[in-house]
Order: structure tokens, then C-alpha cells, then sequence
């Protein structure tokens, strides 16, 4: 089995058909030897979306999250892509939100 940790700086996601950039993020891809690969990790995502976010589900009475979410992860040139499920709901007070997640199928790997 091999474990590989990727941390990067910038990304997005679309939640709810709204994008939220993604400040820093950690992912930890495990591939056993002749099994399927799993991925999950965290991210710190930013304030002033994730507000902007809540504003429009306000508006608009509460809206269920719809999961899975599509995720895209940029470190370098290098461009991760895939979809996850959270696992923890980030924190609109909080400076720094933080959600954890798990991915869903296949991490895309493709250069910029």
C-alpha cells in the first residue's frame, strides 16, 4: 500500500452551484496494492465565500447542501480534480473555516 500526502495552496469548490476558493488544503491518497484508491483530507476555505454563500441560501430559504460536492485542488501546475462528501460543516465566524471531507471515486491528476 502507498500513501501519498499532497498540500497545496489554491482550488475551489462548487457548492450548491456557487464557487467557494479554497485557501490551503491537505489531501492523503491511498492506493493498496491491487485495490481501489481512497482519498480524504482538509481544507481551509474562505470567509468571505462561504458567507456570501449562506446570504443567498437566506434569501432564498434554506437550502439542503447537495452532495456530493465537485472539488478541484491546484498545486503548482499540477490539477487535482473529484467530487466529496464533507464531513463536518465549516464555521461562518470562524476566521479560517475548516471542513474536513472524503472523496468519491477517482482523483483526477491532470497539468494545467
Amino acid at each position: 500500500m502507498s500513501i501519498l500526502k499532497i498540500i497545496g495552496r489554491e482550488g475551489r469548490l462548487i457548492w450548491d452551484d456557487l464557487p467557494v476558493s479554497l485557501k490551503y488544503w491537505m489531501i492523503e491518497r491511498e492506493r493498496p496494492d491491487g485495490g481501489e484508491e481512497s482519498w480524504h483530507g482538509r481544507a481551509i476555505i474562505s470567509q468571505t465565500d462561504l458567507r456570501a454563500m449562506m446570504e443567498v441560501q437566506a434569501k432564498s430559504r434554506p437550502i439542503p447542501i447537495n452532495e456530493p460536492i465537485f472539488a478541484e485542488f491546484r498545486k503548482g501546475k499540477e490539477v487535482y480534480r473529484g467530487e466529496i462528501l464533507t464531513s463536518s460543516s465549516p464555521d461562518p465566524v470562524d476566521s479560517n473555516p475548516l471542513i474536513d471531507f472524503r472523496g468519491v471515486g477517482r482523483l483526477e491528476q491532470k497539468d494545467r
